[in-house]
């Protein structure tokens, strides 16, 4: 089995003007803050599987860079035992996804006391 990590940081999001999370400047507590990162989490999760789905099983390609990936983590292994065969075994690799999302910024303006 390959294991590599691949992480990502996102510092704004939108999600919060959905209809499911439509709430007030003042209603938005880390409760729902953290129901929006799992609720993300998931979402996120389908997505890369569905790819990689698509790209292991209906394109027999690694267009994602799964492969770059694992030699940025592991280039000894992966010269001498991956990069001849890449092709053939990228189909077969299993994938596991797990998705961690932390919300850095809501993205919501304070109103200070003064102006209320």
């Amino acid at each position: 089995m390959i294991m590599t990590r691949i992480c990502s940081q996102w510092y704004w999001i939108s999600f919060l003007s959905s209809d499911k999370w439509r709430v007030t400047l003042d209603a938005i507590t880390p409760e729902i803050l953290r129901a929006c990162e799992k609720e993300l989490e998931d979402k996120v999760k389908k997505e890369l599987e569905a790819a990689i789905i698509k790209a292991q099983k209906e394109c027999k390609s690694d267009f994602l860079g799964i492969g770059q990936f694992f030699y940025q983590q592991h280039r000894k292994e992966w010269k001498t035992k991956y990069k001849p065969t890449w092709d053939q075994v990228f189909p077969t690799v299993p994938i596991h996804v797990d998705v961690k999302i932390k919300i850095l910024n809501s993205g919501t303006k304070i109103v200070p006391l003064s102006e209320q």
